[in-house]
């Protein structure tokens, strides 16, 4: 999964290039800007519960309201925003139905001394499986806090340090007892700017991952050294490409200490006003419930392209691949092995703008697993439509 590093790397652009303009219309009341919107999207989803075998069909129909909020001042920015996602099922609906909310808000300042800051929150109440391994659909709560700070004391170099501290909570004590944890994170970095709008920076970090259940003996501690490019990638590509070394200790088990190459890109291409093209990648250690495996090296890389079609159609294409490597040998049957996942996915989306504020699309999205242990595969696909007001 990339949400962790990919979180930091567009907190970590923003933060240096700031001043784009909000996606979403906006309602401008003074300097306050207004983003609201309502979605309505149904689906027909092959395998809701992404089994192997015995796989259920269910139309799915989706309310998805939000509302933005941002305060921009002389480089400063207050933002506020909530989103909800009201899912209706039409197989078994008792089991099924369910709501996702998320809400977050950012304060970004500059000072003229050189000093800048970021402070965010995020808060989720969802569904959704937390990474590639753990694909059941089960209510958790996750809350992200981070915060950053920038010194620029001369006209090329600068220091920044990094605060992350997010908490993993799941209402089936089933899953809590594994699954409930904090991880923390603090990175120091040093960078020096190699042209006017990109930054080259060395940095080390340190973390922690913390289960809350007593009995639970994963807790670990981390350290990284990583260097990479920020801002201006090249002429028409913003983001960040950052690569180095992670190690990672165990408190109270030994012997299953772990130390790998890392990888993060988050970045976007600007061939033009009408094409853009989204490439994201990663590798990193990831926490594992599976069997005797307390984790997995994960290898990530997804591509997505925009395109404005005339005036009004705007097309999307895009997919994303990954890998799952596991260390210890796991039997199952009569396979003793060292699992082994492939994910895919591809996307299709096409959108009409038929008034300012009112849209219609519909996509296609198709998802799959290989796994060397051939109970964990499964396909899926999604073709939805959906409508979308935003003002």
């Amino acid at each position: 999964m990339l949400n962790r590093n990919a979180k930091k790397a567009v907190l970590a652009v923003v933060f240096l290039l700031a001043g784009h303009s909000l996606a979403m219309a906006t309602v401008k009341w003074g300097n306050l800007l207004v983003s609201p919107g309502l979605e309505i999207y149904s689906v027909q989803d092959s395998n809701i519960y992404l089994q192997s075998s015995d796989s259920k069909t269910s139309r799915v129909n989706s309310l998805r309201p939000s509302i933005h909020f941002s305060l921009p001042s002389k480089g400063n920015e207050v933002r506020f925003g909530y989103s909800a996602d009201i899912m209706s099922y039409a197989e078994n609906p008792s089991k099924n139905n369910a709501s996702n909310q998320a809400a977050d808000a950012m304060l970004r300042l500059v000072f003229p001394a050189g000093f800048s800051c970021i402070l965010s929150y995020d808060y989720l109440d969802t569904n959704d499986p937390l990474s590639a391994e753990n694909v059941d659909r089960v209510k958790r709560k996750q809350n992200n806090f981070f915060m950053g700070y920038s010194y620029k004391f001369s006209k090329n170099f600068l220091l920044g340090f990094n605060y992350s501290n997010i908490l993993h909570k799941y209402n089936d004590a089933a899953y809590s007892a594994s699954l409930d944890r904090r991880d923390i994170e603090s990175t120091l970095e040093a960078a020096a700017y190699v042209s006017p709008k990109t930054v080259l920076f060395l940095g080390y970090g340190m973390g922690s991952i913390g289960y809350l259940d007593t009995d639970n003996n994963n807790s670990s501690k981390s350290t990284q050294l990583s260097i990479g490019l920020r801002g201006s990638l090249t002429p028409k590509t913003v983001g960040e490409l950052k690569v180095g070394t992670r190690e990672k200790k165990f408190d109270n088990i030994t012997g299953e200490d772990v130390s790998t190459s890392v990888l993060s890109l988050s970045s976007v291409v600007d061939f033009s006003k009408r094409t853009k093209l989204n490439i994201s990648g990663a590798r990193n250690i990831v926490e594992s419930t599976f069997s005797n495996n307390l984790n997995y090296i994960e290898n990530a890389f997804s591509l997505k392209l925009n395109q404005r079609i005339y005036s009004r159609w705007n097309a999307a294409i895009g997919g994303t691949v990954s890998a799952q490597n596991y260390s210890e040998e796991t039997t199952i049957g009569a396979d003793t092995l060292k699992r082994q996942d492939a994910n895919n996915q591809m996307t299709l989306d096409i959108a009409y703008d038929a008034l300012k504020y009112l849209s219609f699309g519909g996509n296609y999205t198709a998802k799959s697993r290989n796994s060397n242990f051939s109970q964990y595969d499964y396909n899926d696909t999604i073709v939805g439509l959906y409508t979308k007001l935003s003002f």
